[in-house]
């Protein structure tokens, strides 16, 4: 959602400003993430992070916002496959009027006046909307599968996903990503520099009301080591843009 406000200008005019624009994911708001992480995430890198690295690890942070926030704010079958349904007819219908026209028909010309011509070509139109019908058709036949088939959501899979992309950082710049749960005895063991920076990247960038396994660091290594478990079997450890660059040796876990 853009807010606009009305700004005078310099001819006296009045013109439409956006003031803030607000993203939404089953009609709720995308908390932004809080303006120090940087700085608290940095201390846990001794030779800095690199803009890229920032940028990808904002990636992360702010995905697993979204699945979170898509997890607390669940919608209906009923409400996705109608979406998807609407969806779907529209892309069809607009692929159907826009195979009636010619470079050269008269009401395509008059769009191509209101646009530079090279944005709309009709040819890569024409493809757009096609790939676009056949995927919303795509979509909407896997979400009627789904749920037919009774198919739940994976609660876990942010989480997951979050801890095994900050492991793949952490090996990268610093070492082996670790967690212990606890000590024979029972005792809680001291977190581990790895989970040290998991707990700073969840207290200080993920909203309050978003945030999994901040009881105490004692949870957060129980959490924390359960995905690298999984992980380390081959059942958990997604392909991300630290990863592609794990593939080669690392030179600082020299793996």
């Amino acid at each position: 959602m853009i807010e606009l406000r009305l700004k005078k200008n310099s001819s006296g005019r009045y013109d439409l400003k956006p003031v803030r624009i607000t993203q939404y994911l089953n009609k709720a708001p995308v908390p932004t993430l809080a303006g120090d992480w940087r700085l608290a995430v940095a201390e846990h890198f001794p030779t800095g992070l690199s803009q890229h690295e920032l940028w990808c690890l904002q990636s992360a942070i702010a995905d697993y916002v979204s699945g979170r926030l898509v997890l607390t704010n669940p919608i209906s079958w009923k409400v996705v496959l109608y979406d998807l349904r609407a969806l779907s007819t529209a892309s069809k219908s607009l692929l159907g009027e826009i195979n009636k026209r010619s470079p050269e028909d008269s009401i395509w010309q008059r769009v191509l006046k209101e646009t530079p011509p090279a944005s709309l070509a009709l040819a890569t139109v024409r493809s757009f909307l096609s790939k676009l019908s056949d995927a919303t058709r795509a979509a909407l036949s896997k979400a009627e599968l789904e749920k037919n088939e009774g198919v739940s959501r994976d609660y876990k899979e942010p989480w997951s996903r979050l801890v095994n992309e900050l492991a793949d950082l952490f090996e990268l710049k610093v070492g082996k990503a670790t967690a212990a749960k606890n000590l024979r005895n029972l005792a809680a063991a001291r977190p581990s520099p790895f989970v040290e920076f998991v707990w700073t990247v969840v207290t200080s960038a993920v909203p309050t009301q978003l945030r999994e396994h901040t009881a105490s660091k004692n949870a957060m290594s129980k959490a924390v080591s359960d995905v690298l478990v999984r992980a380390k079997s081959g059942k958990g450890r997604p392909t991300g843009p630290f990863r592609e660059i794990l593939y080669g040796i690392n030179p600082v876990t020299d793996e």
